[in-house]
């Protein structure tokens, strides 16, 4: 669902972000267990 929202917004986000860093992540979240690595390491950072 979180890479679907991305392609959604690309054109306004690529306005003002890096069109091939952009395109890399959406790509990546599509991938299985991507949202739930992203969530951990995220977690992970906050606690440290």
């Amino acid at each position: 669902m979180g890479a679907q929202a991305l392609h959604f917004m690309q054109p306004f986000a690529t306005a003002v972000l890096d069109p091939v860093r952009y395109a890399t992540l959406s790509r990546y979240l599509e991938r299985r267990g991507s949202v739930e690595w992203v969530v951990g390491e995220l977690r992970r950072e906050s606690a440290s």
